[in-house]
């Protein structure tokens, strides 16, 4: 059987401005966040796909009770829709660039790598309604 490889610390892009902490997964300094509990809650789906994602869960994961989470995240479908933030706020687009062909092409690899390091979220992206905060994120991709 391979060796699995360690994948670098998820990205806060599209989460929110706060700055990310250091707390390993179960614990806390005291602080809850959206991000903190966005980054949980993708590592939950990396390990145990969308359908293992749960408040309770998360709530063991982070270390909190859920009526907690419920502050920062009120319900599962905001749930899905922030993690799929942090996802898609990994792409890199150069919309200085007036190629835009090889923006598309750029945005297919990147998409590509972000589907290979978390496989259990392609689904979650491709199907979902888009919620209005990815509005921030995907007119970088189309940007004229």
């Amino acid at each position: 059987m391979p060796e699995k490889t360690k994948r670098p610390p998820v990205s806060d892009a599209g989460a929110d401005a706060t700055e990310p902490t250091t707390a390993a997964p179960g614990q806390h300094d005291g602080q809850i966040s959206r991000p903190v509990i966005l980054r949980a809650a993708l590592r939950i789906v990396d390990r145990d796909g969308v359908d293992g994602l749960s408040m309770r869960r998360l709530s063991d994961e982070v270390g909190r009770d859920p009526t907690v989470l419920c502050r920062h995240i009120p319900n599962k479908a905001a749930l899905l829709d922030g993690v799929a933030e942090i996802v898609l706020g990994q792409l890199h687009v150069d919309t200085a660039d007036p190629d835009w062909a090889a923006q598309l092409r750029a945005v297919a690899h990147d998409f590509r790598r972000l589907a290979l390091e978390h496989p259990n979220m392609v689904p979650l992206l491709v199907t979902r309604p888009r919620p209005p905060r990815w509005a921030n994120i995907l007119p970088r991709c189309c940007a004229p």
